[in-house]
């Protein structure tokens, strides 16, 4: 990291001693020449301008090579040969079927660039910013070339920095950045001098084109703001978005998210808001998609009414008839798991009456009747009626494939269980004849004896 630094500043230190080196040796201008051999050089000069203009770069180059060469800073009043020798190299570099002549190019524009800086210093500032266009949209030279000029462009023209730098900038900084050519605090700098240049020319005559530039350089530096800014910098940009749209799932969820990836820590007061704010959702949510769990929670926690309404409000709005009857059963079982057996019928009759044909209500009817046998009478054969009429229930069931089996193997254990002759003849009572239950099942069953 520390030998990347110095290379960039040698890079910067070089270009001012180039700068001073021109202005003692190369910035020669034509109006210091000889008469004679000045004329020759101003008539040339007008000669490959005029070539220029009609778009003959070919035939301007010769010329402009033989100007160059004897008065490089043209009259000393108007920078020509650097401007339109840059003209003339990126035509060629355009043109170019090598990288290496590319790069000859290249370095010839780049020389031209630091060469107008050193014999025209009052036009420092606009070069630098041109340099940084050629350099990225133009020749697309490597990032690590463009990006001293482009931090050196800004450092010098501050605000009146053209807009043209600032998009470059945003994909400079990440380059550099991700491959350890500079460091945090060094993207963190950069980034934020081009925001600066950005809204300090927010509200002038070319005030869109700065937004468009740095929203544009924005997206781009997004890769690396998390590893280069602070979890102050994430609040101060996020709250108020957030303040906007408090009562937005995904927008608290992104927040949150982004600033604990920028090292807020869960103490901190908007973290905790948000974290609070998010797990209630996402537990409302689950409780939605899950309300059988959600009701079964709220019993748990002594909340039996509410968590039966939470089931009973699903069941009734909902149209798909299997997830009514499934929630309709689901409350029979949780009511039987709380011994209230008349009321676990109750649902789950209203589970049978949404799924016609479905077994396992009765099933589940069958089996409280029959654990019930024992509880509701002392005497042997009102035990017994309970148990025919758990076996009724059973045969429903059994028409149901999917229950048949279980239903069958209900019948087959308490068949023995039934009346007996001795039971009927003792009572006065025959085959066919129907009884009452009594206790809670209330059923009225047809006599038979085993």
């Amino acid at each position: 990291m520390i030998a990347k630094q110095l290379t960039l500043s040698l890079m910067l230190a070089a270009a001012g001693a180039l700068s001073l080196q021109a202005q003692e040796e190369i910035c020669v201008t034509w109006t210091s020449l000889p008469p004679a051999e000045a004329d020759q050089v101003e008539t040339k000069h007008m000669f490959y301008r005029d070539k220029i203009k009609a778009g003959d770069l070919t035939a301007a180059m010769p010329l402009w090579q033989e100007v160059y060469a004897k008065a490089p800073a043209a009259d000393g009043q108007r920078p020509f040969h650097y401007i339109d020798g840059r003209t003339l190299y990126l035509d060629l570099y355009a043109n170019a079927e090598t990288d290496e002549q590319k790069q000859e190019y290249a370095d010839m524009i780049v020389k031209l660039y630091d060469e107008q800086r050193a014999c025209y210093p009052d036009d420092a500032i606009g070069t630098y910013s041109s340099q940084v266009y050629d350099m990225f949209y133009t020749m697309n030279r490597p990032y690590d070339d463009i990006y001293p000029v482009a931090v050196t462009a800004m450092e010098e023209a501050g605000e009146k920095t053209d807009f043209r730098v600032l998009t470059p900038v945003g994909y400079l900084v990440p380059y550099m950045f991700t491959r350890d050519l500079i460091d945090a605090a060094e993207a963190r700098r950069v980034v934020e001098m081009a925001r600066g240049i950005a809204a300090a020319n927010a509200d002038g005559p070319q005030g869109q084109n700065y937004t468009d530039a740095i929203e544009a350089a924005d997206k781009s530096v997004a890769v690396i703001e998390r590893n280069i800014f602070d979890c102050d910098y994430f609040k101060a940009k996020l709250e108020p978005e957030y303040r906007a749209n408090p009562d937005d799932y995904e927008t608290q969820r992104e927040v949150v998210r982004t600033l604990r990836q920028a090292g807020c820590s869960l103490e901190d007061p908007l973290v905790a808001e948000l974290v609070e704010k998010t797990n209630a959702y996402e537990l409302a949510e689950y409780e939605r998609n899950n309300p059988v769990t959600a009701a079964r929670k709220m019993i748990d926690e002594g909340d039996m009414e509410g968590g039966m309404a939470k089931l009973e409000s699903v069941a009734d709005t909902t149209s798909n008839a299997d997830k009514k009857a499934a929630l309709y059963l689901n409350m029979a079982s949780l009511y039987r798991e709380e011994n209230q057996y008349s009321t676990a019928r109750k649902y789950a009759n209203m589970a049978a009456a949404a799924k016609p044909g479905w077994g396992r209500p009765y099933i589940m009817i069958g089996d409280m009747y029959a654990s019930s046998s024992s509880s509701c009478s002392t005497d042997p054969f009102n035990q017994r009626l309970v148990i025919l009429a758990a076996l009724n229930k059973y045969r429903q069931a059994a028409a149901d494939p999917e229950t048949k089996s279980t239903a069958n193997s209900r019948i087959s254990k308490y068949s023995s269980s039934l009346p007996t002759t001795e039971m009927l003849f003792e009572r006065g009572l025959k085959p066919g004849e129907t009884k009452s239950t009594g206790c809670w099942i209330g059923e009225t069953v047809t006599l038979r004896a085993s």
